[in-house]
């Protein structure tokens, strides 16, 4: 029996999902704020510890560091957050973005940032001559932070702790840096939508904006007009852009790359630039994030000679991911998306690891 749940035990958890269950726990606790939340978690997490790991302390000492690690990773972020306070007066900030909202009331929004670490969007209805990078003094801005504790989490999530609303957003330029690379990507992203907007329908550019560049908001009233045929047959998310666009890319560029006279490491390290630079030239969701860290972690597993192991792969992108912002867990589009992920990479993990595991546990071999 002793050797039966050795066996069966990590054939169900792998040690990294371990770490990954032990980290969002840590997160949920943090949130939590029940310090006797702790007690309990920790004690079964000794106790399951010990009954598996008893002669790997290192394995040991990593989920119980993964477990801190989320706790304190969602304390920091939240404490800058709540602590970043917005000086009286003018407001001088830094513009890190601007797009649009697809809300009629409120089309257009700019990130901002202030020298003390204060972000804060500025929601407003008609488009300035701003440009993301320039430094500017505004004074009739009225920025709040937000009471309601799922709004803002939210905010916290989007990496700003409060919001201001004004009908037309023309602040004083105090300077403006002559070279700004997120300016640079913003404007090629800007100016080629701009040309295959001409030369496209408007449906066509609109399923293209949405599905391949992942900017539905510009595009959509179009979309909607589409929307009942695509919940009638039942693919609705496909209209949102996922990893699966992504990979479409990706086979296409693979098919293109394949053909030039290049050796294997030269045509890996093409369309792995290739990707980069859509990544960034393109908006981001946690879907897309999810689907680009996978793809780079295969490709360096690839050059580097490691052997890939897809559910190891998706437990250091989890990782990651709530490591640089922990809130993410707590809402949906992050819990499918890793979650419909996860189950894929299980099921393909069990089904490679069944044979060798019933034939060692039944027959003995």
């Amino acid at each position: 029996m002793k050797q039966f749940l050795s066996e069966f035990v990590p054939f169900i958890f792998p040690p990294s999902f371990l770490y990954t269950i032990c980290l969002a726990l840590g997160i949920i606790y943090s949130a939590s704020g029940h310090s006797i939340g702790l007690f309990f978690l920790c004690a079964f997490g000794l106790m399951l510890l010990c009954f598996k790991f008893k002669k790997n302390v290192p394995l040991c000492s990593l989920v119980l560091l993964s477990f801190l690690l989320g706790a304190t990773s969602f304390y920091h972020k939240k404490s800058l957050f709540i602590k970043s306070k917005l000086e009286l007066g003018p407001c001088q900030a830094t513009i890190l973005e601007q797009s649009t909202t697809g809300n009629p009331h409120w089309p257009h929004r700019f990130r901002l940032a202030t020298k003390n670490g204060f972000h804060f969007f500025v929601y407003t209805k008609q488009w300035s001559s701003l440009a993301i990078g320039d430094y500017i003094e505004a004074r009739n801005l009225k920025i709040k932070k937000p009471n309601e504790s799922d709004f803002r989490n939210y905010l916290f999530k989007e990496g700003v702790a409060g919001t201001a609303f004004i009908q037309f957003f023309d602040p004083i330029v105090i300077k403006r840096p002559s070279y700004s690379f997120t300016r640079w990507a913003y404007q090629v992203t800007t100016n080629a939508l701009k040309k295959l907007k001409r030369k496209m329908s408007r449906s066509t550019f609109a399923f293209f904006s949405s599905l391949f560049i992942g900017d539905k908001k510009s595009v959509k009233k179009t979309i909607e007009t589409q929307a009942p045929l695509f919940k009638e047959w039942g693919i609705a998310h496909h209209l949102a852009r996922s990893g699966l666009h992504l990979m479409l890319f990706i086979i296409l560029w693979q098919l293109l790359i394949s053909l030039l006279p290049f050796s294997f490491f030269l045509k890996t390290a093409l369309i792995t630039l290739l990707s980069v630079f859509y990544f960034i030239l393109t908006p981001w969701s946690i879907s897309f994030i999810r689907a680009f860290q996978l793809f780079i972690f295969y490709k360096l597993c690839i050059i580097l000679d490691w052997q890939i192991n897809p559910i190891n792969i998706l437990c250091v992108a989890f990782l990651l991911t709530l490591i640089y912002n922990p809130f993410q867990l707590f809402f949906l589009d992050f819990q499918l998306s890793f979650y419909c992920t996860f189950c894929l990479a299980w099921l393909a993990h069990l089904n490679r690891q069944k044979r060798p595991f019933l034939s060692k546990t039944l027959f003995g071999e």
